[in-house]
């Protein structure tokens, strides 16, 4: 018996083509935003407060506080940052940090999966045109509209 299993992925409800907007956005959660917050007062404010009960004597507590903080942050960017705007045949997409990359429709060679199985666009020598994660508002909507635009996938 393997270790490793097999996830199937999700199935994602049919849209119509004639449902499917032309123009939408693909970005994160909420659930993001409540973990950036939650990393960066909560736990990043009670190690600051066992560090400073301990005259900033315990380094240890010290380095949890600034982890947990940048940790924080890290998800808050994402959350404000990350996402995939369609409009029409062009895609523009924001990565983690705020860095766009437009690209058309046309310029999609295939999508693959990476290992936590959410998707990544790739272009015909395999550069990466965008990443999403399967938890994204309007993820069935992209995999809709890729269908409709008949974009090679190894996912949809």
């Amino acid at each position: 018996m393997s270790l490793l299993r097999t996830r199937t992925p999700r199935a994602f409800p049919e849209i119509p083509d004639e449902e499917i907007p032309e123009q939408f956005v693909v970005r994160q959660g909420g659930t993001l935003l409540g973990v950036g917050i939650i990393l960066t007062l909560v736990f990043g404010g009670a190690c600051l407060q066992a560090a400073a009960e301990s005259g900033f004597q315990r380094l240890d507590m010290l380095g949890a506080c600034i982890l947990c903080v940048l940790a924080g942050i890290v998800v808050l960017a994402k959350y404000k940052n990350h996402r995939l705007e369609v409009d029409g045949q062009a895609l523009r997409y924001t990565d983690l940090f705020g860095r766009h990359t437009t690209f058309q429709v046309s310029d999609i060679a295939s999508v693959r999966r990476d290992i936590s199985e959410n998707p990544k666009l790739l272009s015909e020598n395999g550069r990466v045109l965008a990443r999403c994660d399967r938890s994204m508002t309007g993820f069935p909507l992209l995999i809709a509209y890729l269908k409709k635009h008949r974009v090679s996938a190894d996912l949809i």
